[in-house]
Formats: structure tokens, C-alpha cells, sequence
């Protein structure tokens, strides 16, 4: 665990201990301000760019993702989206190891992780982050909007559901679709069809569920074969 900060010398960039103890040497044209699980980012990656290209370190300044990407993203464990650009001058994001193996394909505008899911966006718009340097404080290049067509794959790069992702917890992924709501599990496999107008995940099988009726609303908890264990009131 550590906090290291930004350092700059002749142009390059690297990274101290708060007590001044330089850790990695400046070679960088650009890197995020701070990292380090003891940051406020709370991260042990930290972005980094020479000549417009991107990578990621780690604490011991290792490289874990070589500089060749336009922005690369730390999801969870050892997966991280990168961004390239495409022959048209535009751009397609996947998901990569260290080792180099590519887990989801780059065939996505935009990737961002829900607990241990991979949401992937078919479509999405970019832009610039507003800064006056190339990475902005939270390690950011891009900003994204009015993403749509959502993908979601597994850790293993098994893509398990087609349509808009919620929010994870306990490794069950809240889905929904038709403005109706259900859940996932890590396989694919159906936990709660998408029939309530809310859903809240209280423990590893029990949901808080709600329904609507036309003048109120109802909740009750049911448990992951659907059965229910508190009566709707």
C-alpha cells in the first residue's frame, strides 16, 4: 500500500512517497496526479502517456498495460478497457489483460464495470475531458454520453445478456428491460424475470421487490427461486 505523488522534472513526470522519497523516475509526458491504494483514488494503477500514447503502472512503476492506446481504464482484478483508434479515425474500446489477451473483443464505443460485470456500449459519443493536461485528476482522457446497445460479459469474456445493466451486488447483477426489472448471476442464468418496477438486492437470496398498482404500490421479498418469503403489502 502506498500514496504516491506527481513529480516533474525537465519536462517528465514520476512519482514520490509523501515524505519525498521518489519511487518512479520521471519519464512520463503526462500521468494522473496521484495513486495508490492509500489515495484518494484509492487505486494501484495510475495511467500514464508518452508521446499521446497510454498505458498503466503499478506501485513499483512496472508497465501493466503498454503505452499504446489512446486511454486505457483499470475495471477490477487484472481485466482493464482500453481505447484505440480505428482506420476511420475513430475509435473501438475492449478489455485486456497484462498478459495481453484481449477478454472482450473491440467491438464497443464505450466499457465501464457494474461490481465484477463488463457493461459494453455498442454506441456511445466522445469527447475530450476539459483540462490543460492530457489526464485529467480521476485519470481520465474521455468523457462519454448518450451511450446505448449494452452488452454485458462475464470476468471469463462470456457475454451473458443483451440490454441495460443497473447495479451489482453479492455477484447477482440487476437487469432491465421494458421498464421492467429482474436479475442475473455470474453464468447468465435468469435469477428474477424482468416483471417488477423495482428491485433491490438485500443479501445473497433475498430481493426486495417492488410493484406497482394503479393508485400505490406493493413490496414484498422474495428469494432466488422466485418464492416468495415476505407477502406483498
Amino acid at each position: 500500500m502506498a500514496k504516491l505523488e506527481q513529480i516533474s522534472r525537465n519536462g517528465k513526470n514520476g512519482y514520490k512517497l509523501p515524505d519525498g522519497t521518489i519511487v518512479i523516475d520521471p519519464q512520463y509526458d503526462d500521468c494522473v496526479g496521484t495513486f495508490g491504494l492509500d489515495s484518494y483514488n484509492h487505486t494501484e494503477f495510475a495511467i500514464v502517456a508518452i508521446d499521446g500514447k497510454c498505458g498503466m503502472i503499478n506501485e513499483s512503476g512496472e508497465t501493466v498495460i503498454p503505452l499504446e492506446y489512446q486511454e486505457v481504464k483499470h475495471l477490477f482484478d487484472d481485466l482493464f478497457a482500453a481505447r484505440k483508434e480505428t482506420q476511420d479515425k475513430s475509435w473501438c474500446v475492449g478489455v485486456v489483460k497484462p498478459n495481453g489477451d484481449i477478454v472482450v473483443p473491440f467491438d464497443y464505443k464505450y466499457i465501464v464495470a457494474k461490481g465484477k460485470y463488463i457493461v459494453c456500449y455498442k454506441e456511445a459519443g466522445s469527447s475530450r475531458v476539459y483540462t490543460h493536461t492530457l489526464i485529467d485528476t480521476h485519470g481520465s482522457i474521455y468523457k462519454y454520453v448518450r451511450e446505448s446497445n449494452p452488452v454485458v460479459f462475464n470476468s471469463d469474456g462470456q457475454q451473458i445478456y443483451e440490454g441495460e445493466a443497473v447495479s451489482s451486488k453479492y455477484d447477482f447483477l440487476i437487469t432491465k428491460r421494458k421498464d421492467k426489472f429482474g436479475v442475473i448471476d455470474m453464468a447468465g442464468n435468469t435469477i428474477l424475470d424482468n416483471k417488477y418496477d423495482a428491485i433491490e438486492i438485500a443479501c445473497k437470496d433475498r430481493f426486495i421487490v417492488r410493484v406497482n398498482e394503479e393508485e400505490s404500490w406493493l413490496f414484498g421479498v422474495i428469494n432466488d427461486k422466485d418464492e416468495i418469503i415476505i407477502d406483498f403489502k
